[in-house]
């Protein structure tokens, strides 16, 4: 068996979390479109009181919070019959209910004003003005220029038969995600029934709108209405929008970007729109930016990125600058990494494509004036249109120098490095004052951006300085060479006032940086901050070489350095100086590192000679699961002590090397040479009175009231804490009268933690405290108190960490679960492309932690998203059943290379059944994906499934379930019942099979996971 400790409560976690959200659908039995009956409860309404009243009207429901704030909760399909304007904080929970408007009265709708917010889930918002003539300003939510403090949050929620928007936006903040958005298919003409419609409007007005709309479909947006064209999405000046993800089909314009429409004298500021990995299908223009600022009231120019997604029709900018011809505002499109069907079109603007594929181009599309291609097909062509000179690309136009790039930029935008080696004039300083992404571009030819330049740290400044305002800012995926002409100067400079906070995390990722010889006095520094430079700051998956010292922090807060290599420096690889009282380091994470040929200066002060040095001014520190090898001897951890009277205020600091724990407390010290330390909580046994705190060899006296430790004259010291614990007396014969009975509290102790209750046993009435404590690295899933017939008990969090309940009539049992705390001892921490916040997190912990799969070889990745091939499942499936040698017969294979890493999995896999070759051929299939109801075939044969036994019916629930191949029909409906398959999700709550789609490894994992779950599977 090769469970480990997290596999229970990892399990149970992914059933809890994987529960689908059931979005109805139009049609639905729990949401279908219709009105209410007489005297029907619609909805439950909680009040900024805490009152919960019922209601038979929804508009009267809406009346009761739409000004002080509240929560309705649908119980019923529901009508609006006027509209509504939000002013106070407003949440609507649709259960899959379906909300009516009315047809022929457009101002029936949602309505946000000042101070405002509406956030809506899980339901239909149908029939909203679906038979009124076109005309601008119809929503059915709606936003109004100029408000303050607004904000929309729609989650999981369709919009079908409504006039001119689903969503109209032009103040403030919205937050789009799930559902789908039906814009109606075409209207009849340019009657005045017509219906120009489109799915959200941002912008427009001269307020301020931020804005992301993730995974929405958009559909039907392709009226013929005479006097404006439709769109999925259109977003105007002043609009900051990101689209992530989610399908945009059957419209005439995908999205639309209108950058006019200003009035006279207003601050206004362009488009600002990101586009990442949607699907586009549009009839005219998958995107399009409309740039005709007329009187040139546009402060600045539209900016449309788009990294990755495939777009069916033309990307096109239309009049891409302002009436009075200013050069200085073209509207640029920068596409990356994209599939394109249609043409190029572009009128004064400026537009760049790196490393994509475009089809059914005009053959003129390749010479139009403005466009650059790096890396980049058209129609079967490559194409690079930049020169030797150009070192960079921002929005579509070519630099001759990164600094110019670098000066150029507004905040948030992306600068690419173009390959190749680009040598900057000595002792140049590249400054960042705004937030940006500095990104090196690798080609197809696998060639590296790399930044060269000799330099001298003049006026505490490195090549790249992070001013106050570029927080928030990254550098990603090039290298720098950079040889030192003095001493201290750094590659990466953070200088004084940069200060950021937890959404603006800088990040340092993907980079090579290296010196020249780190013998020499005048020697790079990799990354150097001075004092008054703050976090947070993300360092991860970096090389450092060939330096004095890989990162040099004479102050930082809330650091985080991981998965990174340094090598052969002359001092540290990693000095955290933290010097002076004013200027404290802390929060500070040193994991998964690999720290090799470090200090080879022949220096004996452990201070500048250590692998990690950490000084006096330090606290929240934690260094583990890192390699160390070090030069001449040398200490891979060293602590600073107080000296000469210093005070010392520093919290625990923990640290791994070569897999042995140390815990290091080092507390304050006085003048007198004392300190005070406080222990843990003392602990709450069952059926044990805590009498006090053995502290073994440490020379300490104890104030026992203060619950605290004097440590005398250490200010360095391993303490090992041994509770003393007394048995309560059970009491002596005698007594008599009557006793109140009392109930005993049972604890199903579970993985993962430990949990403990006071009192052990308690009368009815009386309140029962528990305390729970999870392992390192795990946080509490789950606490349930159930009775002796089954009932839950009402447990309440208590403001210290413990949870109360009081006690029934009858004895109780308590289980919790623990889970993954997504921190730096998740199993999967380690990998730099696992998003904690995804579905499949659990999962990959559990095939990772139980040794079922690992990371791609050489790299920190997982690749979640990468399809399985035929040979990784032969090991997986090898890591579940097997156990020993690899000794199986070489399978007579054709394309099975038997001295590849691959070949024992593969031979073992056909030895044992459990894969044949591909395709009734001598081919295994190396290299080859493996779809969804492939590897259920595989699970099946493992186990020796008797799939013809399956119910055919198990796959009705899925949409797609006619598509799945008839070999695999009954496969398919066995892995649905025994629950290896439970289906993909759509935004609308339908579930799809999916069978004949590539497998993920994410996928895999989850499935492999769902079978030992089930018994299918052991371990």
């Amino acid at each position: 068996m090769k469970a480990r400790l997290l596999s229970i409560a990892l399990a149970i976690c992914m059933a809890l979390s994987l529960t689908p959200v059931a979005y109805a659908a139009e049609g639905d039995t729990a949401g279908g479109a219709g009105g209410t009956t007489d005297n029907q409860i619609v909805a439950n309404v909680t009040g900024s009181n805490q009152v919960t009243t019922q209601h038979t009207s929804l508009d009267d429901a809406l009346d009761a919070v739409a000004e002080s704030g509240g929560t309705i909760e649908l119980l019923n399909n529901a009508t609006m019959a006027q509209g509504v304007t939000i002013k106070g904080d407003v949440t609507i929970k649709g259960n899959g209910y379906t909300i009516k408007g009315s047809a022929d009265n457009a101002a029936v709708n949602f309505t946000v004003d000042d101070n405002g917010t509406l956030a809506m889930a899980n339901m239909t918002l149908d029939g909203f003005g679906s038979s009124v003539g076109t005309k601008s300003g119809i929503a059915v939510v709606k936003v109004k220029s100029g408000k303050i403090n607004t904000k929309v949050v729609a989650t999981g929620v369709n919009v079908s038969n409504f006039c001119r928007s689903a969503y109209d936006i032009r103040s403030g903040e919205f937050e789009i995600t799930g559902g789908t958005i039906d814009c109606g298919g075409a209207d009849t003409g340019t009657d005045t029934n017509s219906r120009l419609t489109k799915g959200i409007l941002a912008g427009l007005g001269t307020g301020q709108v931020s804005g992301t709309v993730n995974n929405v479909t958009i559909k039907n947006s392709n009226s013929n209405y005479s006097d404006w064209s439709s769109a999925g999405i259109e977003i105007y000046q002043n609009a900051n929008v990101t689209i992530n993800g989610g399908k945009i089909t059957d419209v005439q314009n995908g999205v639309s970007v209108d950058n006019y429409y200003a009035a006279n004298g207003d601050n206004n500021t362009g488009a600002v729109v990101k586009i990442e990995a949607t699907s586009i299908g549009a009839t005219d223009k998958a995107i399009r930016v409309y740039g005709d600022g007329g009187d040139d009231d546009i402060g600045t120019t539209a900016n449309v990125t788009v990294d990755g997604g495939e777009y069916v029709g033309d990307i096109a900018i239309i009049n891409g600058t302002t009436s009075s011809g200013s050069s200085a505002k073209k509207e640029t499109i920068s596409i990356s990494h994209a599939s394109i069907k249609g043409d190029i079109d572009n009128v004064n603007g400026v537009m760049g494509f790196v490393r994509c594929n475009i089809t059914g181009a005009s053959e003129n599309a390749a010479n139009i004036d403005g466009v650059t291609f790096i890396d980049t097909t058209v129609n079967d062509k490559t194409m690079s249109t930049n020169t030797e000179s150009d070192v960079a690309l921002l929005n579509g136009t070519l630099y001759e120098t990164l600094k110019d790039a670098v000066e150029a930029a507004k905040d948030d935008d992306t600068i690419t490095i173009l390959p190749g080696t680009h040598v900057l004039d000595a002792n140049m300083t590249i400054t960042l004052n705004k937030k940006i992404t500095i990104e090196g571009y690798t080609n197809s030819k696998k060639e590296r951006a790399v930044i060269e330049c000799k330099g001298t740290n003049t006026s505490g400044h490195g090549l790249f300085t992070l001013e106050k305002g570029s927080e928030g800012s990254v550098l990603d995926g090039f290298d720098i060479n950079y040889t030192a002409t003095e001493r201290d100067c750094a590659a990466i400079y953070l200088n004084a006032g940069f200060d950021g906070d937890e959404s603006k995390a800088t990040r340092i990722q993907n980079m090579n940086i290296a010196g020249g010889d780190p013998a020499a006095e005048e020697q790079a520094i990799g990354i150097l901050s001075t004092y008054g430079a703050e976090g947070p700051l993300v360092v991860v998956a970096n090389t450092f070489s060939n330096l004095k010292y890989g990162m040099y922090f004479n102050q930082i807060t809330d650091l985080t350095v991981k998965n990174n290599i340094i090598d052969n420096t002359r001092y540290n690889a990693i000095n955290i100086a933290a010097d002076r009282e004013t200027y404290p380091c802390s929060n500070i994470t040193i994991a998964y590192n690999e720290l090799k040929n470090i200090s080879s200066a022949d220096y004996e002060d452990d201070t500048y000679s250590s692998g990690v040095n950490m000084g006096v001014w330090i606290s929240g520190v934690r260094i583990a699961d890192n390699s160390i090898t070090m030069l001449n001897g040398k200490k891979p951890i060293n602590v600073v002590q107080p000296s000469g009277g210093q005070t010392a205020n520093r919290a625990v600091i923990t640290y791994q090397v070569k897999d042995a724990d140390y815990a290091v407390f080092i507390v304050e010290i006085d003048d007198s040479g004392t300190a005070t330390y406080v222990p843990p909580q003392n602990p709450k046994v069952p059926g044990y009175t805590f009498e006090e705190w053995n502290y073994g060899d440490a020379k300490v006296t104890i104030d026992k009231n203060a619950n605290a430790a004097t440590v005398i004259a250490s200010s360095e010291q391993m303490f090992t804490f041994t509770a003393i614990l007394k048995p309560v007396s059970s009491g002596g014969p005698g007594g008599g009268g009557v006793t109140t009975p009392s109930y005993d509290v049972t604890i199903a102790q579970p993985e993962g933690g430990t949990v403990s209750v006071d009192p052990t046993d308690a009368e009815a009435g009386e309140e029962v405290t528990v305390t729970v404590k999870p392992d390192e690295g795990l946080t509490l899933g789950d606490l349930i108190v159930t009775d002796e017939d089954g009932n839950t008990v009402k447990v309440a969090a208590n403001e210290d960490g413990t949870y109360s309940f009081e006690m029934p009539e009858g004895d109780v049992t308590i289980t919790a679960t623990f889970v993954c705390d997504g921190g730096a001892l998740c199993p999967t921490d380690k990998f730099t492309d696992i998003d904690q916040a995804q579905w499949y997190h659990f999962a990959i912990d559990w095939v990772v932690e139980n040794g079922v799969m690992n990371g791609i070889g050489g790299t920190t990745l997982f690749a979640p998203d990468d399809d399985l091939l035929r040979e990784q499942a032969a090991t997986v499936m090898w890591n579940i059943m097997a156990e020993g040698d690899l000794e199986a017969p070489a399978a007579a294979l054709s394309d099975v290379a038997q001295g590849e890493w691959y070949a024992p999995y593969v031979n073992w896999a056909v030895e044992a059944a459990v894969m044949e070759g591909h395709g009734g051929t001598d081919r295994f299939g190396v290299g080859e994906a493996l779809t969804r109801e492939q590897f259920a075939a595989v699970v099946a044969k493992a186990t020796n499934a008797d799939v013809s036994a399956a119910d055919a019916t198990a796959l009705e629930g899925f949409t797609d379930s006619e598509s799945v191949s008839e070999w695999a029909q009954a496969t398919m409906a066995w892995a649905v019942e025994a629950g290896v398959i439970n289906g993909v999700a759509l935004s609308d709550g339908t579930l799809e099979l999916q069978g004949s789609r590539e497998i993920t490894r994410a996928e895999m994992a989850m499935m492999i996971k769902n079978a030992v779950d089930e018994g299918v599977l052991e371990l």
